[in-house]
């Protein structure tokens, strides 16, 4: 490599630009989307309490599931009218062949209750978030589902934006209320009247004609939507033709089907926009083209209406992508400044060349990997960054020695890196094996995970190849300055530091290191202690061990358990109780000018929990019945 010219530039530039042209093509991502090794079991049974479910409908899937294998661990959760059984399998199964298997165990099961539905069988999923948007203000709950059926309608103009749900609301239903006296007098039946709503209210395929000019598909399509449409329709004519319509004696109206569920903001009615991206698609073109959107739409909105983004995972990407580049960029700075100053300054250039090297070769290598650039494999980047640089300055530095001694240039690189090939291969390999055990964690922190090693592994070993091959040779090519030329300003100030170095070695450094060579029983003993020290810290349990650090939070959750039989204008009541406190608490602080509270949301939901949890709560609500009980 010393003796060619070109090969050693052409693999420098494969790295370098190869890297940036993958980068602008490789899969952006705020969480690696990684597929979720678990199949899901869900069964409804009108009218059915947890018990019911557990016994009933639980116990013979998990019974049914437990002697097969391939899976982990199942997991269940038993509601009211409902169950789910969730199935997580090990790291070798395969995801379809499961999902049959356990299929055809749950139609095996001839246990079951009369009255369940058909149990459904899916391969679970998980969807990739961008954004989470709130719109509230005065405004009833359906017409600010209409008006958020707009604002969807108006956001996925964008090329951009492919998918939107919207949270907070629950499923859109038409209200008829017809009073006993109305049917008994016109000898109607509520069985009677539905009959006739439900065949003037479908659209069904009625085959199709062949024609000449083709075939011609038959649809019947008498399906009605709102509850204008809904009053016109006609129950019953007598013999002059006079028709009896449905909203000459019911009230209809159109609303939501029951729920226990209400979401407020800053005490007003909510609504939420989740926003999606497609495979394909970065977090930041979502996020941008989403307040794009938001420019044109929010002057157009209703007097009192108001959309605000609360949660942007485009935004939390971009700062982690600029404080990439920012250590990058500082990395490189600092490595340049130090080398000049303690080495010289044409060594220090392309010592810090194999930091760019080192990044774009891995970013050329990660798809080999189905790698993405995502918020773990920028953080892998971080951590390779203060460590690939060690590789170069180590073969830099010896080789430098050696041209300080007077040999020619390449054969100055060629001994130099020859000296340092079997140590500097020793610690990458060190370093590699230390990234390894984490390519062997099971279940979804495995899969999470992985951009770790393979990341810093590809950092490495590109290192490995600068560090020996390619700075080698542009040190062997550089130009032997003539002793007689006057210095620059780089130069003297470079002579300086060395002066102040070489005197520093001379007076403290050697003789300490004489002393530690001479009494070498001393010298482990003080070793020995210090490690000894550190290990009694560390097993002492002061030092404390979790998976991953408590950093402060952003919100503060209040949750309230009311007992079963607590209806929802109760829970409403409890939750505008606390936001009164919380305002109470807030409001002198932020009388003082320091913003401290942003928003309050309500989200009122009533839910099953366990029966033995229902106990151990009743003391503290001085409730005697544990039936149903329910959480707020």
């Amino acid at each position: 490599m010393v003796n060619h010219g070109v090969a050693p530039n052409l693999l420098m530039a494969f790295f370098i630009i190869g890297g940036i042209l993958m980068s602008m093509s490789i899969r952006k991502e705020f969480i690696p989307n990684t597929e979720v090794d678990m199949i899901v079991v869900e069964v409804s049974y009108p009218g059915a309490t947890p018990s019911e479910m557990e016994q009933g409908v639980v116990l013979p899937i998990e019974n049914e599931l437990s002697g097969m294998s391939g899976f982990s661990e199942i997991n269940s959760n038993a509601a009211q009218s409902s169950a789910v059984v969730y199935v997580e399998l090990d790291n070798d199964t395969d995801r379809q062949q499961a999902y049959q298997d356990v299929q055809q165990a749950v139609n095996n099961i001839t246990t079951f209750p009369d009255g369940i539905e058909r149990p459904v069988v899916s391969i679970a999923s998980r969807d990739v978030e961008v954004m989470e948007l709130a719109m509230f203000g005065p405004m009833s709950e359906f017409a600010l589902k209409q008006l958020a059926e707009q604002v969807k309608e108006r956001l996925m103009e964008a090329p951009e934006i492919t998918r939107i749900e919207i949270k907070g609301t629950p499923p859109e239903e038409i209200h008829i209320e017809i009073p006993q006296s109305e049917l008994e007098a016109y000898g109607l039946s509520l069985q009677s009247v539905a009959t006739t709503v439900g065949n003037n209210a479908l659209e069904l395929s009625a085959g199709q004609v062949r024609t000449d000019g083709g075939d011609i598909l038959v649809t019947l399509d008498n399906r009605i939507y709102w509850a204008s449409q809904f009053r016109d329709l006609p129950l019953v004519a007598d013999a002059t033709g006079v028709q009896l319509r449905l909203g000459d004696i019911a009230h209809i109206q159109e609303g939501f089907s029951d729920a226990n569920r209400e979401v407020t903001y800053n005490g007003q009615t909510s609504i939420g926009f989740d926003i999606y991206r497609a495979q394909s698609q970065t977090p930041i073109t979502v996020a941008d083209a989403t307040y794009r959107q938001l420019d044109e739409i929010i002057p157009e909105l209703p007097p009192g209406i108001e959309i605000i983004v609360t949660d942007d995972d485009g935004e939390t990407y971009r700062q982690r992508l600029g404080l990439l580049l920012k250590n990058a960029g500082l990395g490189l700075i600092l490595v340049l400044v130090l080398l000049s100053l303690f080495l010289e300054y044409r060594l220090a250039f392309w010592v810090t060349m194999g930091i760019p090297t080192a990044f774009m070769g891995a970013v050329l290598l990660l798809p080999l990997w189905d790698v993405s650039i995502n918020m773990i494999s920028m953080f892998a980047f971080i951590v390779a960054l203060g460590i690939v640089v060690d590789d170069a300055i180590i073969a830099g530095e010896n080789i430098f020695e050696h041209m300080q001694q007077g040999m020619s240039f390449p054969e100055a690189a060629v001994i130099g890196a020859r000296e340092v090939g079997m140590p500097l291969a020793f610690a990458i390999l060190t370093n590699i094996a230390a990234f390894l055990p984490i390519l062997a964690l099971p279940g979804m922190m495995g899969k999470l995970f992985i951009a770790i090693p393979i990341v810093v592994i590809c950092c490495f070993l590109i290192s490995w190849l600068e560090a020996l091959f390619i700075l080698p040779s542009h040190l062997a090519h550089l130009k032997k300055k003539d002793p007689d030329a006057p210095k620059n300003v780089m130069e003297r100030v470079q002579g300086r530091v060395d002066l102040g170095l070489s005197a520093f070695i001379e007076r403290y450094y050697r003789p300490a290191l004489m002393r530690c060579i001479s009494l070498p029983g001393l010298t482990v003993a003080v070793a020995f202690f210090c490690l000894m020290v550190v290990m009694a810290w560390a097993f002492s349990g002061r030092m404390g061990f979790s998976m991953f650090p408590r950093l402060e939070g952003e919100f503060v959750v209040a949750t309230v358990e009311l007992p079963s039989n607590a209806p929802l204008s109760q829970a409403t009541e409890v939750r505008e109780y606390v936001e009164r406190k919380l305002n109470e608490v807030v409001d002198p602080i932020e009388a003082e000018g320091r913003e401290l509270l942003l928003s309050i949301e309500g989200d009122i939901e009533l839910v099953p929990v366990p029966e033995e949890e229902c106990y151990e709560n009743l003391a503290s609500l001085g409730n005697q019945q544990c039936g149903g009980q329910e959480v707020l």
